[in-house]
This record gives structure tokens, C-alpha cells and sequence, in this order.
């Protein structure tokens, strides 16, 4: 903004954005005591503090205003609140475009000179508008990149809230299930081996084997029909039965366990 206004002979300068249908001052920098000062500026809320008509009409036509005090009288800002309480001698507005995009606006004022900003020193404006252009977009590029990487960074650690949940409560329930005084053996929806607490695998006389497939359990486990040396059937297996949806209960079931047959 500083080198703005040095360039183009500018008392007191605006850099103005809009986000949605609010226009704020982004920066202002004004000449005092000759010393250049800079601050931050606020949302506008009131005509009387910049040439409303002036700010419409530059974005609504993405043209540059350019006016002196013997133009305004004569002109369609006439009749602008702030023009005929400020009576600036020189007004220069200019649209912020990146790629024929509208992105803002730099406004200009020098109250001591009429006709100040020349037409050699809008051409100054316009490639130092470019510039402007450039930092806004890419400040804007950052500021999402942020964003992302801090909702990023927020669902990584509601995630790791969940999963630490979830071990919790697979850890209530596996102290729940190991304490059960009978045999719970548990599939995945695929048929192999999940789960399996102690006192199945002692009655199994084996872990949990989770290589093997839903046709491999009565092989693996050594389950047979009771009373013969058949393998319990594949498809009558009550895990199987299970996965379908079915509700079963059998009692012709016998598992081989060290050449013993334990119904």
C-alpha cells in the first residue's frame, strides 16, 4: 500500500475486500505530517465512509473511476453522501481483477490537488493492481490450504477418538466374554475364524486359526457328526447357518480332541 501511494501520488489509499454480501477495509494507509501511517480498517457500514456509488459501480462494470472535483458536480456520483460531506479534490477507484475475476477494490484519494492521478499514473495503478491481485489470491490459496490441513488434522484426531473407543470397548467386551463359563467361538461375515474365548479354544483344543476358510473349519477343528467318523457337512454348519440369517441349534456334533471324541 506504501508503495502505492508513492507512486501514484495518493494522500490516503483503501484496500477493500467483500465477503458475501459484506464490504469491508481490508488495509488503509493515509499521509500524516508527511509520514505514511497504516492501520487496519473495519467492515463499511455507513455511506458517509466511503463513496458507496463510486464502489458499486467499479464492481458492476469492472471499470476504473477517475474523477477531480470539477468532474464530480457533473457526474452520476453527484450525489454520493460521502463526496458531498468529504469534497475530495481527487478520486481514483480501481478494480482488483485476477483472470477477469472480481476480488476487490483500491480506492484513492488527494485532497490536495484536483486532476492528480494522470493518466501516466493510472497505468502505474493498474500493473501495481495486478500485484495485488496476485498476493490476494495466492493469500487466499494459503488460507484454504490451512483450512484443509486444520480440518485434516481435526478428523485424524476425532478418528483417533473413536478408535480409542472402540478398544475400549472391544476390551469390556472381550473381559466380558472370556469370563463366560461356556464356549463362544466367533466368524467374520467371510466364515473364518474372529474370536474364540478360553474356554472354547480349551475345548477346541486350538486357537484362533484365521487362515482357515468357512469350508475348512470342520477339517481344521476336526468337527464331526456324532458317533461316525464323517466330518460335520460344510453346508450344515451352524456358523454358516448363522451368516445366512438362520437361528439353529444341533446336537449331533462332536469335536476330536487327542483321538477322543467330546460330544
Amino acid at each position: 500500500m506504501q508503495i502505492l501511494m508513492k507512486n501514484v501520488a495518493a494522500q490516503t489509499s483503501y484496500l477493500i475486500l467483500e465477503e458475501g454480501d459484506r464490504i469491508f477495509v481490508e488495509a488503509m494507509t493515509y499521509l500524516e505530517n508527511d509520514d505514511l501511517v497504516w492501520q487496519r480498517g473495519t467492515p463499511v457500514k455507513s455511506e458517509l465512509q466511503l463513496p458507496i456509488s463510486i464502489i458499486n459501480y467499479v464492481k458492476k462494470t469492472k471499470q476504473t473511476v477517475v474523477l477531480s472535483s470539477d468532474d464530480i458536480p457533473e457526474s452520476v456520483f453527484a450525489r454520493d453522501l460521502y463526496l458531498i460531506k468529504n469534497q475530495p479534490k481527487s478520486v481514483l477507484c480501481n478494480p482488483i481483477l485476477h483472470q477477469g475475476n472480481f476480488m476487490g477494490w483500491l480506492y484513492l484519494e488527494n485532497n490536495l490537488a484536483s486532476g492528480a492521478f494522470t493518466a501516466e499514473r493510472l497505468e502505474v495503478l493498474k500493473i501495481l493492481s495486478s500485484q495485488v491481485a496476485i498476493s490476494l489470491k495466492n493469500a487466499k490459496l494459503y488460507e484454504d490450504i490451512a483450512n484443509t490441513n486444520l480440518s485434516l488434522r481435526q478428523e485424524i484426531i476425532k478418528r483417533q477418538k473413536v478408535e480409542e473407543v472402540l478398544r475400549e470397548d472391544e476390551a469390556r467386551l472381550a473381559q466380558f466374554l472370556e469370563a463366560v463359563p461356556i464356549g463362544i467361538f466367533v466368524a467374520d461375515a467371510s466364515g473364518k475364524p474372529y474370536y474364540a474365548n478360553q474356554t472354547a479354544q480349551q475345548i477346541l483344543g486350538k486357537g484362533v486359526i484365521t487362515q482357515a476358510s468357512a469350508s475348512q473349519l470342520t477339517q481344521v477343528y476336526e468337527v464331526y457328526v456324532s458317533g461316525t467318523q464323517q466330518l460335520y457337512p460344510t453346508d450344515e454348519q451352524p456358523i454358516l447357518q448363522a451368516l445366512e440369517g438362520k437361528s439353529i441349534t444341533v446336537d449331533n456334533i462332536s469335536i476330536c480332541k487327542k483321538d477322543k471324541f467330546i460330544p
